[in-house]
């Protein structure tokens, strides 16, 4: 396959090949494989309909989420290989799915995918930058060519919100804010207010709405949209409190659930005002085991112990951050000393956990109240 596909690019196809290649397609040939033979075929008869088939055939291995997508091909048992990488075989599909006229939006998708993977420096490897990068090229040359002047509109109800202008194919990035009063005095009571993107002109023209709010009642429930998220304020025993006298010391554990790999995750947790996270680098402060005063848990899918969960923990005065570069699939709990200080009945706001550049990936705990008794009852 990549000798039929190398020669295509040359200019010297071979066609007698394809026939071969596309009736051994099932004999344990890789999926990015036949993504690539796909592609190799279109690019010489985009009306073949072998091309068709194969392109078929490879979204079904695609695994598709909100934001991204990517080939699902386990590593090949023999082990690491040149013919074998993550990211070639989602380039392969992205030169695949190029060549069909009905998989505009799953190829934005691979891409976004791709740079994922290409912002990574980890697991990247030289033939998958290579590749990527091909992919990369063809995918802006098929969506620039021919781009002219734009005219995109946001209107909210019957507002305007945004309008810009764009000629050619070089980026360009408008954005408008709409505070959450005035949305409200927008919607009034129970009216239906849609958001709505028209474009005039050619070439693309990518849009985005993001809603940023916080609870303030605390009967409403927790959210997962792609990730959970749970808190949890725990007496020394492990048994969930809500309450705990001035002075004491209480445990905060922090539970993030996620159904699939999800990159640079952000996790905000408030804390009541009368609770203060403990700083584990001073001497003073007790730990939660003999060598870690905070803890960390990982529960997974089998992958390896030492891959990170959160890479970075950040004790604010009100709340608890956390980071992590890669969440693998699975749950994740991060455990964190506080000490009770001043009396009274506090509400507690929600916690949200989101991936930072997919916030259409995120979970919240529900809005609740944590009590501190004075020391003396």
């Amino acid at each position: 396959m990549l000798v039929a596909h190398a020669l295509v690019r040359l200019g010297a196809p071979e066609p007698a090949y394809f026939q071969a290649l596309f009736d051994t397609r099932d004999a344990g040939r890789p999926a990015w494989g036949r993504a690539l033979l796909a592609a190799t075929i279109a690019a010489v008869n985009g009306a073949d309909p072998r091309a068709a088939v194969l392109r078929q055939e490879t979204r079904n291995r695609l695994a598709v989420e909100a934001r991204a997508a990517h080939l699902e091909e386990p590593e090949p048992e023999w082990g690491w290989s040149v013919f074998w990488g993550a990211g070639r075989g989602d380039a392969t599909v992205l030169l695949a799915l190029l060549a069909g006229a009905d998989d505009a939006g799953l190829a934005d998708k691979v891409v976004r995918g791709l740079l994922d993977r290409l912002s990574r420096a980890d697991s990247r490897t030289t033939p998958d930058t290579a590749w990527t990068l091909q992919a990369l090229a063809a995918y802006r040359e098929a969506r620039a060519g021919g781009a002219g002047r734009r005219v995109a509109t946001a209107t909210l109800g019957n507002d305007v919100l945004l309008r810009a202008e764009l000629t050619g194919d070089e980026p360009a990035q408008q954005r408008t804010t709409v505070a959450m009063a005035d949305l409200e005095r927008r919607a009034g009571t129970g009216r239906a207010l849609p958001l709505v993107v028209e474009v005039e002109g050619t070439g693309e023209v990518h849009a985005a709405a993001l809603l940023s709010y916080a609870l303030r009642r605390t009967d409403r429930p927790s959210l997962a949209q792609g990730l959970a998220l749970e808190r949890r304020f725990l007496a020394d025993g492990g048994r969930p409190i809500g309450s705990v006298r001035a002075g004491d010391e209480v445990t905060l554990e922090i539970t993030v659930m996620a159904p699939a790999t999800r990159r640079f995750v952000a996790v905000e947790v408030p804390l009541p005002a009368g609770l203060e996270g403990l700083d584990p680098g001073l001497a003073t402060t007790r730990q939660l085991t003999p060598d870690r005063p905070m803890e960390d848990e990982t529960i997974g899918g089998g992958e390896p112990p030492w891959l990170p969960g959160f890479d970075r923990v950040e004790l604010r005065d009100d709340r608890i951050v956390l980071f992590a570069t890669e969440l693998p699939a699975g749950r994740h709990v991060h455990r964190v000393l506080c000490r009770a200080t001043t009396a009274g009945t506090f509400a507690v706001a929600a916690g949200r956990a989101e991936a930072m550049y997919a916030p259409e990936l995120f979970g919240t705990t529900a809005a609740t109240t944590f009590e501190v008794t004075p020391a003396g009852r």
